[in-house]
């Protein structure tokens, strides 16, 4: 089972002619169950996974026989991806056949317009109380539940006071000064990305929102912490910073913007509870920052 072919479901339209040329050369980064990273010759990171998990910028999503992983295939860091006649390898195992993936586009939703946005400070009530009720503890959860007891635990914190005061400085316009606030909340935190890592890449996507009220000034901001990750954090949280900083976000996070404006309040419930299932906390730390971004824009556009 572990040598057979197996099937790219759906491809992310910014790598599929990358990796469909013959050619393509890249190395293994790391291995997990249900996910391979590896990087091309520029230093990209780009990502294999499971058919489960929701399509994603740079990733090939691939249908997974039950019972299999990539682990058990024996697929190792440091081995070489190639690709031949539109299938790709790494290091000579785990065949992917790319021939006929859906090609797919993300893209982020608007801004929600004036009429919308009473819908949305509902709505970011109903995500704080979702948060508070059912986010991971051990990371930003912190920041809206007010039962955790900050005195002991001291890594909770200093991420909620890190996270504040990149808020409050971003709010009296001081971005030097908020640069270096943000930069203080790069790779603080566990794993492979760390709390304050995607807090931040739930926030600088927010800045992304076609038609929202964040200047060229908070994308240029986005950019600096993004360039900042590379010798702060892990590759991988770099990567997905860079990416947040380009605009880009995986399928889970568009979907619960998009319902963010919402009226359906099961629609916004659904969407928050799949981006809690990322990770052990990364999909909690994410919705702070995503919920964070949309109140600092709500004040900016002077609408509470």
């Amino acid at each position: 089972m572990v040598n057979s072919i197996l099937q790219a479901v759906s491809v992310d339209a910014g790598i599929i002619k990358k990796i469909g040329k013959p050619g393509f050369l890249g190395m293994v980064h790391s291995v997990f169950d249900h996910a391979i990273n590896f990087t091309d010759m520029q230093g990209h990171l780009l990502t294999v996974v499971s058919h489960h998990t929701d399509d994603a910028p740079q990733t090939i999503r691939v249908r997974l026989p039950d019972g299999y992983t990539f682990k058990d295939a024996g697929v190792m860091p440091g081995y070489k991806v190639t690709s031949h006649r539109k299938s790709l390898s790494f290091g000579g195992k785990v065949p992917i056949d790319i021939t006929t993936p859906l090609v797919w586009q993300g893209h982020l939703p608007t801004f929600p317009r004036l009429d919308q946005r009473s819908a949305l400070v509902a709505n970011l009530t109903v995500l704080r109380e979702v948060i508070r009720h059912h986010g991971s503890a051990g990371g930003m959860k912190v920041f809206y539940d007010a039962d955790v007891c900050e005195e002991k635990n001291l890594f909770a914190r200093e991420l909620k006071t890190r996270a504040k005061r990149l808020l409050d400085l971003l709010g009296c316009g001081q971005y030097t000064l908020a640069a270096e606030a943000g930069q203080s909340l790069l790779g603080l935190g566990c794993g492979h990305t760390p709390a304050g890592d995607d807090f931040l890449a739930g926030l600088i996507t927010v800045w992304h929102l076609p038609e929202g009220p964040f200047d060229l000034v908070y994308q240029e901001l986005g950019q600096k912490l993004a360039d900042a990750a590379r010798s702060r954090t892990t590759a991988v949280s770099h990567a997905m910073l860079n990416l947040a900083a380009n605009g880009r976000a995986r399928a889970r996070v568009i979907s619960l913007l998009e319902s963010m404006t919402d009226c359906k309040k099961q629609s916004i419930l659904q969407a928050v509870h799949e981006i809690l299932k990322i990770g052990s906390s990364s999909g909690t730390d994410l919705a702070v920052g995503l919920a964070a971004g949309l109140e600092l824009g709500l004040h900016k556009a002077k609408f509470y």
